[in-house]
């Protein structure tokens, strides 16, 4: 059985790529290189500006309900990231 965290970016946090799988590892979007990059630039790249981070997490909802149908704020994991992030 393959690791699905081997088709994740391997600069990516443990927490972050946990996040990731719980949230899209039953979906297609888990694998999509474009999501992925939304994701990490939106949610983890804390050295950009706070309004940057949120025009790249509405990119991010806007991909993934263009592409897989997808409701972002529906599936992901928003009580690990409160966890992780207290955001």
């Amino acid at each position: 059985m393959t690791d699905p965290f081997a088709f994740l970016p391997h600069d990516w946090s443990e927490t972050e790529s946990e996040i990731w799988q719980s949230s899209f590892g039953d979906f297609d979007a888990f694998y999509d290189p474009v999501a992925q990059a939304l994701y990490n630039e939106g949610y983890f790249n804390f050295d950009i500006d706070p309004d940057q981070r949120a025009a790249i997490r509405d990119a991010l909802d806007e991909y993934m309900e263009a592409e897989y149908g997808l409701d972002f704020d529906d599936v992901f994991d928003w009580d690990a990231w409160r966890d992780a992030y207290g955001e």
